[in-house]
């Protein structure tokens, strides 16, 4: 099979994921309002079970300081390095300080297979974000949101 039959083949198969997922989404919020899984928390059935999962509980950092310490919280803790680069261009931290402790733990190579309009808004977006960070790093403008950069149906 030739490449152009391959990414034929591929895209059928990406749309039916597509809607596919939404179905799932779209089931799983209807079944996470059931009566019956409100009530039981599980429910088995000849296809499989689905349970109720409670949400993880959320701490605040200084208590959870105040119990285990620095040194507890940097082994759990996961940065968002775009919140942390977003608080640079604001001018809050310093980015030349954050890069002294920043290193590569692992460097591996990653393929995506995308629709065009997609890697055109993906394309669009890191273009704005980029143009966003440029303009709080020479305005100090704290006031402006980087979610907002991100189209409703960008991650759809």
């Amino acid at each position: 099979m030739d490449i152009q039959d391959q990414l034929r083949v591929w895209h059928e198969y990406h749309k039916k994921l597509e809607s596919l997922t939404a179905e799932w989404y779209r089931l799983r919020k209807h079944a996470g309002s059931s009566i019956i899984l409100q009530k039981e928390k599980k429910v088995i059935s000849n296809y499989g079970t689905i349970s109720l999962l409670e949400t993880k509980p959320t701490v605040l950092v200084q208590q959870f300081l105040s119990i285990f310490g620095i040194s507890e919280l940097l082994d759990v803790v996961v940065i968002d390095i775009s919140k942390v680069e977003e608080l640079g261009a604001r001018g809050f931290i310093c980015m030349s300080e954050i890069n002294k402790y920043r290193e590569f733990n692992d460097v591996k190579l990653k393929f995506f297979l995308m629709e065009i309009s997609k890697e055109q808004a993906m394309y669009e977006f890191l273009q704005r974000r980029q143009k966003l960070l440029s303009h709080l790093s020479v305005t100090r403008c704290p006031k402006v949101n980087l979610n907002e950069l991100v189209p409703d149906d960008f991650f759809v």
